[in-house]
C-alpha cells in the first residue's frame, strides 16, 4: 500500500476551465449523474480518476477540482484539532452520512434487537433479555481477540475463545493482549463510562490495554518521548512507512485540545461522528510506543456507552475492521492527505456499522430459530432454560466442544452456582456427559446428542 496522491492546487489554465464548467454540467446529465455518484460514494481521487464517463467534457483532474471547490467544501471544522502544519480537520455533511445516521438512530430508539428477529410475545420477554445479554458478552469476546489480532497478536480464534471462558492464565504474550482487551472493554462499561475525557483516563486505558506485553514496562500508562532519533515512531504496512506521527513535544497540548472538544456539550456533534472523530485523532497524535489503536477503539466504545448509544454493546467494531483492514488504512490516509478531510474516516465507519446492524439481525434469527425449534422438541422438560437451549444448540454443530462450568458463566454472566446447576442439570438428563481431569470438571457433548434429543422430544408430556 502507497502513500495516496491527489492533484495539486489548480493552476491558471485549469482555474479558466472551472469557470466554463457549470453551464457545461447544466446541458449534460450524464456528467450530472457522474458528479452526484461521485459524492454520494465519496470517490477519492485514486478512484475517481479511472471512472469513465459516456463523453468526456472535462478532463478528471478539471473535475475533480470542480468537485473539491463547488461541493466538497467542508460543512463542518474542529479548529481544536490540527495536523502538523497546523490546519484544521473537518468533515462534509453528506446525504449518505445523514442517511446512516438517521438509520442508526431509529435502531437505537427502537431497541434493533428488538426488531423483526424477535416475536413480540410478552413471554419471551425473558429470552428476549438473556439473548441480549449473551450477544454483549459475544461481542466483548470478539472484540478483544480481533483488536489484538489487528495489533499483531498470533493465536487462534477458538483458542483465544477458550482462553477467556476458561479463566486460565494465558500462557503467551499474544494470549495476554487478547485477555487485556477483554477485562478492559468489561472495565469501560462498569468503572469509565461516567468519567470525562482527560490525559489519565487515555493512560489509564492504555495502561489496561498493555499491562504485561510491552518490552519496556516504561511505555505502560507513558507518552512517548522521542528523546532519541530510534524512538522516532512511524507507521508501517508492508514495510513501507504509511505515517509520520506529530513530534512527542506536541502530544500533552494535542490531547488535551482533544480532550476539550469531546467534553464540550455547547456545540453539538452528533456522539457518533463525535465518536468516530476521536478514534481518528487519538490515533493521528500517536501517543504512545504501542497500543494506539487499541486505545482509539476502546475510546470509540467508551464514548459510544457514555452517550447512550448502547448498540455498541452488541457489535464488534474491530471484527469489520480486521475483515477491511486496507480499507481502514485508506480511510486514514485519504483524510490526511486531502485536507484533512474527516469524510473518508466517518462514512468508513459508518459503512461498517451498517454492515454490523444486519449482522445483529441475522445472528438473533439464527439463534431464535435453533431455540425455538429445540424448545419445541424439549418443552416438556422442567427447569430447561434458554441458556441451556442455546449450549444445546452449539453443542450440536460442535461435538469436539468441552464446556466447563467457568466457561459456561463466563457466556452468560452468571454466578458460578447457576452455572454448576446449568450443566449438572443437562448431565443428569443425558444431554451432556461430564468427566474429571485433574481439578476441573468437564462436560462432553455425547456422539448421538441428535438421537438423544429426539428420543427426549418423544417422550410423552
Amino acid at each position: 500500500m502507497k502513500k495516496p496522491l491527489f492533484p495539486p492546487p489548480p493552476g491558471r489554465k485549469t482555474q479558466l476551465k472551472l469557470l466554463e464548467l457549470p453551464s457545461i454540467i447544466e446541458n449534460d446529465t450524464n456528467l450530472q449523474e457522474f458528479l452526484t455518484r461521485a459524492n454520494a460514494e465519496y470517490w477519492p481521487w485514486e478512484v475517481f480518476k479511472y471512472k469513465k464517463q459516456a463523453k468526456q467534457t472535462a478532463s478528471s483532474e478539471t473535475l475533480w477540482h470542480y468537485l473539491k471547490i463547488f461541493t466538497r467544501q467542508k460543512t463542518k471544522n474542529f479548529p481544536q484539532l490540527k495536523d502538523r502544519q497546523g490546519r484544521s480537520f473537518g468533515y462534509v455533511s453528506t446525504d449518505k452520512i445523514q442517511e446512516c445516521l438517521h438509520i442508526l438512530d431509529r435502531a437505537l430508539a427502537s431497541n434493533i434487537l428488538a426488531q423483526k428477529s424477535l416475536t413480540p410475545d410478552s413471554r419471551l420477554k425473558k429470552e428476549q433479555a438473556e439473548w441480549q445479554d449473551k450477544k454483549i458478552i459475544n461481542s466483548l469476546i470478539e472484540e478483544a481477540i480481533t483488536s489484538a489480532q489487528i495489533e499483531g497478536a498470533a493465536t487462534s480464534r477458538r483458542r483465544a475463545t477458550e482462553l477467556i471462558k476458561s479463566g486460565k492464565r494465558p500462557r503467551s504474550k499474544d494470549e495476554r493482549m487478547i485477555l487485556n482487551n477483554y477485562q478492559t472493554m468489561k472495565k469501560i462499561k462498569t468503572d469509565f463510562v461516567a468519567e470525562p475525557l482527560s490525559l489519565d483516563l487515555i493512560k489509564e486505558i492504555q495502561t489496561c490495554l498493555t499491562k504485561d506485553t510491552l518490552a519496556n514496562e516504561a511505555d505502560i500508562g507513558s507518552f512517548r518521548r522521542d528523546l532519541h532519533a530510534r524512538d522516532i515512531v512511524q507507521v508501517y504496512y508492508n514495510n513501507a512507512v504509511l505515517f509520520t506521527p506529530p513530534p512527542a513535544a506536541e502530544i500533552q497540548e494535542r490531547l488535551t485540545q482533544l480532550c476539550e472538544f469531546i467534553n464540550n456539550d455547547q456545540e453539538f456533534v452528533h456522539p457518533l461522528l463525535k465518536g468516530i472523530i476521536l478514534h481518528f485523532y487519538l490515533a493521528y497524535v500517536h501517543p504512545f510506543y504501542d497500543g494506539n489503536g487499541r486505545t482509539a477503539r476502546g475510546l470509540f466504545y467508551w464514548y459510544a456507552l457514555k452517550n447512550g448509544l448502547e448498540l455498541f454493546e452488541f457489535i464488534s467494531i474491530s471484527e469489520y475492521i480486521k475483515k477491511r483492514t486496507p480499507g481502514y488504512l485508506r480511510a486514514f490516509l485519504y483524510t490526511e492527505n486531502d485536507e484533512n478531510d474527516l469524510t473518508y474516516f466517518i462514512m468508513y465507519h459508518l459503512n461498517i456499522i451498517m454492515l454490523a446492524i444486519e449482522d445483529i439481525q441475522k445472528y438473533i434469527q439464527q439463534k431464535m430459530t435453533g431455540y425455538f425449534r429445540l424448545k419445541e422438541k424439549l418443552n416438556h422438560l422442567d427447569g430447561l432454560n434458554v441458556r441451556q437451549l442455546d449450549l444445546l444448540n452449539h453443542a450440536l454443530k460442535h461435538s469436539e466442544q468441552r464446556y466447563t462450568i467457568h466457561s459456561h458463566l463466563t457466556s452468560n454472566n452468571l454466578s458460578w452456582a447457576t452455572a454448576r446447576r446449568d450443566l449438572l442439570w443437562l448431565a443428569q438428563n443425558g444431554f451432556l456427559e461430564s468427566r474429571r481431569l485433574g481439578k476441573e470438571l468437564y462436560f462432553f457433548v455425547p456422539q448421538d446428542l441428535a438421537k438423544r434429543i429426539e428420543k427426549g422430544s418423544s417422550k410423552t408430556r
